[in-house]
């Protein structure tokens, strides 16, 4: 009996050290931010981080996928305002983490327009950097014309080339969205208030969710109707 009770005290001793150890080990999450542990993914990532592994200025799902919707038409009704299939996206988006071999071509445009959206909305930090987004936030509700232009386009500069050469791409591909308005409906306030809280965001969670909102839309929108002054 004592020697009964002697191995139970050494197996509860043992389970005690190993929780001990496991408890102590650092998260994936710890481990990602000092980056010791990177995860190989798409969605959910830093841009700069996706487009070093890809050895490119631009992530290359974001050039397929505005490829893959620009063939199949941008007179679909509602192109980016109506949602696709939410399985239908959490399968592609799984799919593009997995690998690079993968055909946009089996996917619906509002599929595809949906996994574009969600792609920017995961992203660890933004499109427009949150070092921008009080810059551009003043900058917009300048009333000079002249000055906000040239400010808006310094600010813009600054961005870093990933930054810059994936914005061009989209807002490119948004303007040839723009010059389908009259079949998709999607005129520029339309495109602004759905890409607005998906290109930018503060750094920090404010209370003034609405102001932050109108704002984030009014630079979206600004950037869209001037891009080719902008660029």
């Amino acid at each position: 009996m004592v020697a009964v009770a002697g191995e139970g005290a050494a197996k509860v001793s043992i389970k005690l050290r190993l929780k001990k150890l496991l408890s102590r080990r650092p998260t994936q999450e710890s481990l990602e931010k000092q980056g010791i542990y990177q995860v190989e993914r798409v969605f959910g990532s830093r841009l700069q981080f996706i487009c070093d592994r890809e050895s490119t200025t631009v992530p290359r799902f974001l050039d397929r996928c505005i490829q893959a919707i620009e063939s199949k038409g941008l007179d679909f009704d509602g192109l980016y305002r109506i949602s696709g299939n939410l399985a239908q996206i959490q399968k592609l988006r799984l799919l593009v983490d997995q690998s690079d071999d993968y055909n946009l071509a089996d996917y619906d445009v509002n599929v595809l327009t949906g996994a574009l959206k969600l792609f920017f909305r995961e992203l660890k930090e933004p499109l427009i950097p949150f070092q921008l987004y009080n810059a551009l936030s003043e900058t917009i509700r300048d009333k000079d014309v002249n000055k906000r232009a040239r400010t808006m386009k310094l600010h813009l500069s600054t961005m870093p080339t990933v930054n810059s050469n994936t914005l061009k791409l989209l807002f490119s591909h948004l303007v040839r969205v723009l010059q389908h308005a009259n079949q998709n409906r999607m005129k520029p306030q339309n495109i602004a208030i759905v890409f607005g809280p998906t290109l930018m965001w503060p750094e920090k969670e404010s209370s003034a969710i609405a102001v932050n909102m109108m704002c984030q839309n009014s630079i979206v929108e600004y950037i869209l109707l001037h891009f080719d002054r902008l660029f």
